[in-house]
Protein backbone atom coordinates (compact mmCIF):
# COMPACT_ATOMS: atom_id res chain seq x y z
CA UNK A 1 0.00 0.00 0.00
CA UNK A 2 1.18 3.54 -0.76
CA UNK A 3 1.00 6.36 1.77
CA UNK A 4 1.58 10.08 1.17
CA UNK A 5 2.43 11.99 4.34
CA UNK A 6 1.25 15.52 5.03
CA UNK A 7 3.86 17.84 6.51
CA UNK A 8 2.29 17.78 9.98
CA UNK A 9 2.66 14.00 10.20
CA UNK A 10 6.37 14.20 9.41
CA UNK A 11 6.70 16.67 12.30
CA UNK A 12 4.98 14.14 14.57
CA UNK A 13 7.57 11.53 13.64
CA UNK A 14 10.37 13.99 14.18
CA UNK A 15 9.13 14.93 17.65
CA UNK A 16 8.15 11.34 18.54
CA UNK A 17 4.54 12.42 19.06
CA UNK A 18 2.12 9.80 20.42
CA UNK A 19 0.01 10.08 17.23
CA UNK A 20 2.98 8.90 15.15
CA UNK A 21 3.36 5.91 17.46
CA UNK A 22 -0.35 5.18 17.14
CA UNK A 23 -0.08 5.37 13.34
CA UNK A 24 2.83 2.91 13.38
CA UNK A 25 0.89 0.48 15.56
CA UNK A 26 -2.39 0.61 13.63
CA UNK A 27 -1.35 1.23 10.01
CA UNK A 28 2.40 0.57 9.96
CA UNK A 29 3.10 2.74 6.89
CA UNK A 30 6.82 1.92 6.95
CA UNK A 31 6.27 -1.84 6.71
CA UNK A 32 8.40 -3.32 3.93
CA UNK A 33 5.34 -4.05 1.76
CA UNK A 34 4.25 -0.39 1.94
CA UNK A 35 5.68 2.67 0.24
CA UNK A 36 6.09 5.89 2.25
CA UNK A 37 5.94 8.92 -0.03
CA UNK A 38 6.22 12.68 0.30
CA UNK A 39 5.81 15.47 -2.20
CA UNK A 40 8.97 17.49 -2.71
CA UNK A 41 6.96 20.49 -1.44
CA UNK A 42 6.67 18.74 1.93
CA UNK A 43 10.44 18.60 2.16
CA UNK A 44 10.63 22.28 1.22
CA UNK A 45 8.03 23.21 3.85
CA UNK A 46 9.93 21.30 6.52
CA UNK A 47 13.29 22.82 5.62
CA UNK A 48 11.77 26.31 5.62
CA UNK A 49 10.28 25.64 9.04
CA UNK A 50 13.64 24.40 10.31
CA UNK A 51 15.41 27.54 9.06
CA UNK A 52 12.72 29.90 10.38
CA UNK A 53 12.83 28.30 13.82
CA UNK A 54 16.64 28.11 13.91
CA UNK A 55 16.70 24.36 14.51
CA UNK A 56 20.45 24.07 14.25
CA UNK A 57 22.57 21.49 12.44
CA UNK A 58 21.74 18.60 14.77
CA UNK A 59 17.96 18.87 14.36
CA UNK A 60 18.22 19.54 10.64
CA UNK A 61 20.37 16.41 10.41
CA UNK A 62 17.63 14.42 12.19
CA UNK A 63 15.07 15.78 9.72
CA UNK A 64 17.25 14.88 6.74
CA UNK A 65 17.75 11.35 8.12
CA UNK A 66 13.99 10.93 8.58
CA UNK A 67 13.30 12.18 5.05
CA UNK A 68 15.64 9.51 3.64
CA UNK A 69 12.93 6.94 4.48
CA UNK A 70 10.54 8.45 1.92
CA UNK A 71 10.21 8.31 -1.82
CA UNK A 72 10.19 11.97 -2.86
CA UNK A 73 7.91 12.87 -5.75
CA UNK A 74 8.88 15.95 -7.80
CA UNK A 75 6.19 18.28 -9.14
CA UNK A 76 7.24 18.25 -12.77
CA UNK A 77 5.10 15.50 -14.31
CA UNK A 78 2.13 16.31 -16.53
CA UNK A 79 -0.08 13.91 -14.56
CA UNK A 80 0.73 15.72 -11.32
CA UNK A 81 0.07 19.12 -12.89
CA UNK A 82 -3.30 17.93 -14.21
CA UNK A 83 -4.22 16.44 -10.82
CA UNK A 84 -3.27 19.74 -9.14
CA UNK A 85 -5.53 21.68 -11.52
CA UNK A 86 -8.37 19.17 -11.08
CA UNK A 87 -8.19 19.29 -7.27
CA UNK A 88 -7.97 23.09 -7.21
CA UNK A 89 -10.97 23.44 -9.54
CA UNK A 90 -12.95 20.89 -7.56
CA UNK A 91 -12.15 22.62 -4.27
CA UNK A 92 -13.32 25.95 -5.69
CA UNK A 93 -16.54 24.25 -6.90
CA UNK A 94 -15.63 24.98 -10.51
CA UNK A 95 -15.04 21.45 -11.75
CA UNK A 96 -16.75 20.46 -14.98
CA UNK A 97 -16.03 16.76 -14.42
CA UNK A 98 -17.14 16.20 -10.81
CA UNK A 99 -20.52 16.39 -9.17
CA UNK A 100 -21.02 18.01 -5.79
CA UNK A 101 -23.10 17.23 -2.75
CA UNK A 102 -25.89 19.79 -2.26
CA UNK A 103 -24.22 21.20 0.86
CA UNK A 104 -20.72 21.51 -0.67
CA UNK A 105 -19.25 24.99 -0.47
CA UNK A 106 -15.97 26.11 -2.07
CA UNK A 107 -12.81 25.45 -0.05
CA UNK A 108 -9.64 27.48 -0.19
CA UNK A 109 -6.73 25.09 0.01
CA UNK A 110 -3.13 26.07 0.56
CA UNK A 111 -1.13 25.64 -2.63
CA UNK A 112 1.28 23.19 -0.97
CA UNK A 113 -1.68 21.13 0.26
CA UNK A 114 -2.94 20.90 -3.32
CA UNK A 115 0.45 19.54 -4.41
CA UNK A 116 0.36 17.01 -1.56
CA UNK A 117 -3.18 15.91 -2.52
CA UNK A 118 -2.17 15.69 -6.19
CA UNK A 119 0.79 13.51 -5.21
CA UNK A 120 -1.54 11.15 -3.34
CA UNK A 121 -3.89 11.04 -6.33
CA UNK A 122 -1.23 10.37 -8.97
CA UNK A 123 0.57 7.73 -6.89
CA UNK A 124 -2.73 6.06 -5.94
CA UNK A 125 -1.88 6.54 -2.27
CA UNK A 126 -3.68 7.06 0.99
CA UNK A 127 -3.00 10.55 2.29
CA UNK A 128 -2.09 10.69 5.99
CA UNK A 129 -2.73 13.99 7.78
CA UNK A 130 -3.90 15.42 11.04
CA UNK A 131 -5.85 18.42 9.88
CA UNK A 132 -9.13 19.01 8.06
CA UNK A 133 -7.62 20.50 4.90
CA UNK A 134 -8.23 17.36 2.83
CA UNK A 135 -11.60 16.23 4.20
CA UNK A 136 -13.57 17.38 1.15
CA UNK A 137 -11.35 15.22 -1.10
CA UNK A 138 -12.00 11.96 0.78
CA UNK A 139 -12.96 9.18 -1.57
CA UNK A 140 -13.02 11.51 -4.57
CA UNK A 141 -9.32 11.90 -5.27
CA UNK A 142 -7.75 9.59 -2.70
CA UNK A 143 -8.36 7.92 0.60
CA UNK A 144 -7.54 10.16 3.57
CA UNK A 145 -6.52 9.06 7.04
CA UNK A 146 -6.77 11.75 9.70
CA UNK A 147 -4.86 10.72 12.82
CA UNK A 148 -7.33 12.20 15.30
CA UNK A 149 -10.45 11.06 13.43
CA UNK A 150 -9.60 7.69 11.94
CA UNK A 151 -7.25 6.01 14.41
CA UNK A 152 -8.62 4.32 17.51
Amino acid sequence: MNFVFDTNVILYYLTKNALAEKLDLQINPFKSTNLAIISIVTEAELMSLAYQRNWGESNIGKLEKLLEQFLKIPIQSNDLIKAYADIDCFSQKKSKTHTYQADFSPKNMGKNDIWIAATATVTNSTLITNDNDFDHLRGIFSKVISLNKDLK
